[in-house]
């Protein structure tokens, strides 16, 4: 779902929804009343979220905006940051304890948890009771909010934006009072900038005309000669560690060979210590941490994720918006990071790849002089010889990787539905887990074969050689071989999520078959359904987010393609939660209404906007070779 600022019709009676008298009234961090008078003619900040849920709420969503929240108060402006706890959701907490998260939630009463929770709140917050539930069931709609829900309201009731958190985190305290005149404003400088960019521009402000090296030596930006990179990166970021060896190999490299090139750090680690240790393992170029030059980069080349390399010529312009890729694959040889010269590049690896594919088999991937097999959880060889003949997943995964760790519980059921089936199919673990311990643990969750972790420390390192043969960007990744050891898939992921256990043998060929076939049996669906967890009716449609994904607003599980959707609240469900519902209205014989599941039309007659938008998500998301920021 896509947030948008909405009031309903109206401005919301703040002073009658806020304090209704009795027990209802807004308390403080000590869980004394306040004066309705506190919140006159001030911008309110709305956030609803689950008290019951505290890690989540405290070591991740309020720290993630709290400074900014604290630096307006600091500022005198009229503005009040007001918690709403939001009610205990049953069919979430199931959720979690299904996927071993289960002691992340406070088991004891609404009330006890909530004055717990009320303690850690920041100091100088109010909150809105428990007992108040008229204006928690009323604040929760108007932030369209199922666990987090940040909303700005004026001082007249009426809302400015329900999309506060990102606000926030993108602009600080700057975004205040957060109305979309003001925001434009703020925009203007950067679109500028972008539209002429310079060196002096992009890296200078006006108290400083240097960047900084790890031993705090000042270098003027006007004696840097293009290549330049501007190295987003942080220390908390797993695919960053990961990447920062490589660029300072190739770093080192080019400057012994005497080559202009030099890298600029932008941090985004959350304190200046956790950014001196990372940088101190740099031997590059930095912005001093917490520099306000920081935003002006972000803004111009637009950073939602990294680690996210920037390659610039002298003069400021871009020659490779993002080249953390093009350097892990190329790496020296790729300088000077021009296109025509990244372009004979991809061109010669890819006559390289094609002749390898045209002799490709399981063993040439495989099997190497030091090893000819992989190994089963008793870490007993299994010849890789035994597995021609058959369908083949490498299956690239790291317990550290959330999507992964959501993905393997599915992979694990279509795996094992094909065993009871008998089909041919066999799936190969090649970890990037950072230990031997963290391999195994991951390992014991899973049915099928692995490439040993040790393989790693041979002299061929089999593990790097699948990546790069296969061009694999991000995990989870799922490569499908055929019986001949071809490849037929490599998009296997996409392929198990979509199709399940019934797309054997993933052959990609065959997709536009079993869709078309997914299509049809969809548009046999009502068209139009009315669901308690939702008070606007919801059609059936095609979703109109890119690739077609987006977050189920009930389950939070990744789905793609169809959805029961509200065109009002842009509120999505997928088709399994539907059918779980509407079984569990059957279960409880309550009969749904002519006005519940319309019928009459079908699928085909409806029409979707043609927006193309990515679906916003909590807090960070680190997927394989990238983080991103929600």
């Amino acid at each position: 779902m896509e947030n948008e600022a909405e009031n309903g019709g109206g401005s919301l009676p703040l002073k009658d929804l806020l304090f209704p008298g009795e027990d209802g009234d807004l308390v403080n961090t000590e869980g004394v009343k306040v004066e309705s008078s506190v919140i006159e003619g001030k911008t309110l900040g709305i956030l609803v979220g689950p008290a019951w849920w505290k890690p989540l709420m405290l070591n991740q969503i309020i720290p993630s905006f709290a400074d900014a929240v604290r630096e307006i108060a600091d500022q005198g402006k009229p503005f009040q940051m007001i918690y709403v706890p939001l009610k205990r959701d049953d069919e979430l907490i199931e959720q979690l304890t299904d996927n071993g998260r289960g002691g992340e939630i406070d088991t004891s009463s609404d009330e006890e948890s909530f004055s717990s929770f009320l303690k850690s709140l920041p100091s100088g917050w109010l909150s809105v009771p428990v007992s108040n539930t008229s204006a928690i069931e009323k604040l929760t709609e108007v932030t369209f909010s199922r666990v987090i829900g940040l909303a700005f309201v004026g001082a007249d009731g009426n809302v400015i934006t329900t999309e506060g958190r990102e606000l926030l985190m993108e602009w600080g305290a700057e975004a205040f009072p957060f109305t979309e005149e003001h925001l434009k404003e703020l925009g203007k400088p950067f679109l500028e900038l972008k539209a002429n960019p310079s060196l002096k521009g992009l890296l200078e402000t006006e108290e400083r005309d240097y960047v900084i090296r790890n031993d705090g030596t000042q270098v003027k930006v006007s004696s840097l000669r293009g290549p330049i990179g501007i190295y987003f990166s942080a220390h908390w970021c797993p695919p960053c560690r990961n990447f920062t060896p490589i660029l300072a190999k190739v770093y080192e490299q080019l400057k012994d060979e005497g080559k202009h090139f030099e890298v600029v750090f932008v941090s985004w680690d959350r304190g200046e210590e956790e950014f001196k240790e990372y940088f101190g393992t740099m031997p590059w170029l930095a912005l001093p941490f917490g520099d306000k030059g920081k935003k002006a980069l972000e803004k111009v080349y637009d950073v939602d994720g990294i680690p996210n390399l920037v390659i610039l010529d002298s003069d400021g312009k871009v020659q490779q918006e993002d080249a953390v890729g093009i350097i892990s694959e190329f790496k020296a040889e790729a300088y000077p990071f021009t296109n025509q010269k990244v372009e004979e590049l991809q061109a010669k690896a890819e006559a390289e790849r094609e002749a390898l594919q045209a002799n490709q088999t399981l063993e040439s991937l495989l099997v190497t002089e030091e090893r000819d097999y992989v190994v089963d959880h008793e870490n007993k060889e299994v010849k890789v010889s035994s597995l021609v003949g058959k369908t083949v997943g490498l299956y690239f995964s790291a317990h550290w990787c959330p999507p992964c760790r959501s993905f393997t519980p599915k992979l694990v059921q279509i795996y094992n539905e094909l065993k009871e089936e008998g089909k041919p199919f066999e799936i190969i673990f090649i970890s990037s887990d950072r230990d031997e311990e963290a391999f195994k643990k991951y390992f014991d969750e899973m049915p099928w074969l692995a490439l040993p972790y040790s393989d790693r420390e041979r002299t061929v390192n089999t593990k790097q050689k699948l990546g790069e043969y296969f061009m694999v960007k991000g995990i989870p990744c799922l490569i499908i071989l055929g019986p001949d050891g071809k490849t037929v898939n490599r998009g296997g992921r996409y392929s198990m999520e979509k199709f399940g256990a019934k797309a054997f043998p993933f052959v990609k060929d065959d997709e536009e078959n079993l869709l078309k076939k997914w299509d049809d049996e969809i548009q046999k669906r009502p068209v139009e359904i009315t669901i308690p967890e939702h008070e606007h009716p919801l059609r059936l449609m095609r979703v109109p987010y890119k690739k077609e994904s987006y977050s189920c607003d009930i389950c939070a599980a990744n789905a793609s393609r169809w959805a029961y959707r509200c065109d009002d609240c842009g509120y999505d469900v997928d088709l399994q939660c539907i059918d779980k519902i509407l079984v569990k209205i059957e279960a409880e014989k309550v009969t749904p209404t002519a006005e519940d599941v319309k019928a009459g039309s079908t699928a085909e007659d409806m029409e979707t906007d043609g927006n193309d938008h990515a679906k916003d998500k909590e807090g960070w998301v680190c997927e394989g070779d990238v983080c991103r920021k929600a």
